[in-house]
């Protein structure tokens, strides 16, 4: 193709078999993204990337599993949490191996390239990435005096701002400073059950079960989807020949996050599940309600739990 012909394959240069490559050169099943192509594609978190990755499913965790993300690929899927267990699909941060689902929602703050490796990967990535491995590689610094900075506003007070400067402190070593903050405003509303009834004007459907609020002026008691994110990172490059090459990074995350929006739309108090059944009967005995249509909010944005 001409030099000039934008439809020819960009050359991308992978490590997936621990020598740098072409991607289209790289005799295994792998998917590589740029830094500047996950930017096109308004993708900042590693839980959004299941969009551009054939075979691939990538979500973030539900209910109690804030932070933490469920990846499936080629049958492979592990959905437990739990620490005990490895995930099914192996996470690298500049080939740092990230052992556990629970914090693996990492933002995609000044990241050089992502290589996604299916199926499993033997002893060239360890035993448990038996389903593949996402590998994310952070832009090495270059000292060529560039950075960036870059701000975003939006709705529940969504405030971010990110940045990252390259300079270089002699000839053959290099530095790279990037950080991030973030934080946004839950959007689903955690209510007082009690309160709510009382404020609806439907006291009976309460019963007796207690209230975490006095009055029925405000019966918002939290909420849901509310994310705070302050990370960082340092790097350094020496490079002492051309055949010799020393990278050092230390990197901070301090990530509080609220359990993802969970909202109630219908209910099903079947009487042939002996748990709900049991369950409800106690409940009646105790506070004289019943697990019914009462539990669901009068708005998508809203939950009882």
């Amino acid at each position: 193709a001409d030099a000039t012909d934008d439809s020819k394959l960009e050359d991308i240069v992978v490590t997936a078999t621990y020598s740098a490559q072409r991607l289209q050169d790289t005799p295994i099943a792998i998917t590589a993204i740029t830094g500047d192509g996950l930017a096109a594609r308004g993708m900042d978190n590693i839980q959004e990337i299941g969009g551009a990755i054939p075979n691939a499913f990538i979500r973030p965790g539900s209910a109690s599993q804030a932070g933490a993300i469920v990846v499936a690929m080629r049958g492979v899927i592990q959905t437990e949490y739990n620490y005990a267990f490895d995930p099914g699909v192996g996470v690298y941060v500049d080939d740092v191996y990230h052992g556990t689902q629970v914090g693996a929602a990492f933002d995609l703050m000044d990241i050089e390239r992502i290589e996604v490796l299916r199926g499993p990967q033997g002893t060239l990535f360890g035993k448990n990435s038996l389903g593949g491995a996402i590998r994310v590689f952070s832009r090495a610094p270059k000292g060529d005096n560039g950075g960036m900075i870059e701000a975003t506003y939006g709705r529940f007070n969504r405030t971010e701002v990110r940045g990252s400067f390259d300079f270089g402190l002699s000839d053959n070593l290099f530095a790279r400073v990037s950080g991030l903050a973030q934080k946004t405003e839950g959007y689903v509303d955690q209510l007082d059950f009690t309160c709510q009834m009382q404020k609806n004007g439907t006291p009976a459907l309460a019963g007796s079960f207690p209230a975490r609020v006095q009055g029925t002026e405000n019966c918002v008691i939290g909420s849901e989807g509310g994310k705070k994110l302050f990370a960082g990172k340092v790097m350094l490059r020496y490079v002492p020949t051309s055949e010799l090459e020393v990278n050092l990074w230390a990197e901070y995350s301090d990530n509080s996050m609220e359990m993802p929006g969970d909202v109630l739309i219908r209910t099903n108090a079947s009487t042939t599940d002996g748990y709900v059944s049991r369950r409800n009967d106690e409940y009646f005995a105790k506070y004289g309600i019943r697990y019914d249509n009462r539990f669901v909010p009068a708005s998508r944005y809203q939950t009882y739990a």
